[in-house]
């Protein structure tokens, strides 16, 4: 037996999002469906990270890793697309951006194969194959995406941020002088290569943006599926870049659901 509901979440980027939450009592599991971008896949995940098994994986609890949109407080801080052309990539010198989202949180490994490095999202799904790749070396590690103005010739775009440019950021955005970073540029100084550190971040003055960027920004976001970016790799991907046996990871997917879960009374 299932009780449901359909909410609509506030902020939902891009608006509109309405969602099918359920408590499924024989497990008292909390599952959500979206009747727009996400699927099974994604209540999937969330009821993985709801299970009480959690696995540890080099001393990590898996049950604290978060994926996706994140306000600045939530971010794991740490010391350490759809289409190529929508992402910034920051040149040597200053690059001057304007941050119009909060950061959206995922989890990459850099996986050494016979082509090169390949950096695939961290398969969260498949604790398993998580300790595989950790235990061959290829760590985990923290990445952020912002939704960003490209003030060189005033493009939305994504920017993909480590530790130390988003350690920057953040340390400007909690100094109630600057606050929300809608309300200004920032300079991210790339410095030479082999430079200790590598990026510095500093505010300009603050400045309204014009309500075309604005519209123009807005379309952007609207239309970029972040959710594609950030999906965990498959277990087929992880075994092929490591050469492991499928057949131990990849099986018949079985979500648990019956159509009795779907049959709500409204």
């Amino acid at each position: 037996m299932s009780f449901g509901a359909f909410v609509k979440f506030k902020n939902q980027n891009p608006p509109g999002g309405v969602f099918k939450i359920f408590l499924k009592k024989d497990t008292n599991r909390l599952d959500i469906l979206s009747d727009m971008r996400y699927n099974i896949l994604v209540a999937k995940r969330l009821c993985f990270h709801k299970n009480k098994n959690y696995k540890k994986i080099n001393g990590a609890d898996m049950s604290k890793i978060s994926f996706g949109e994140i306000d600045w407080n939530s971010a794991e801080t740490t010391t350490q697309s759809n289409n190529k052309s929508a992402y910034m990539r920051l040149k040597e010198g200053n690059n001057d951006v304007r941050i119009l989202s909060n950061p959206i949180q995922y989890y990459v490994h850099w996986v050494e194969t016979d082509q090169g490095k390949r950096k695939i999202v961290s398969p969260i799904d498949h604790p398993e194959l998580v300790s595989k790749l950790e235990d061959r070396g290829f760590r985990r590690q923290v990445r952020w995406i912002l939704k960003v103005i490209d003030r060189s010739d005033n493009t939305p775009k994504l920017l993909e941020v480590g530790s130390q440019i988003f350690n920057g950021l953040l340390s400007i955005i909690k100094n109630p002088k600057w606050g929300n970073a809608n309300n200004y540029d920032m300079t991210i100084k790339r410095l030479p290569v082999g430079s200790n550190p590598l990026y510095q971040v500093t505010p300009n003055p603050k400045e309204k943006l014009s309500s075309d960027l604005k519209d123009t920004f807005n379309t952007f976001s609207a239309e970029i599926d972040i959710d594609k970016i950030i999906t965990p790799a498959t277990a087929e991907k992880v075994c092929e870049l490591l050469n492991l046996d499928k057949s131990k990871y990849v099986q018949e997917e079985d979500n648990g659901y019956t159509e009795d879960d779907f049959d709500f009374d409204f």
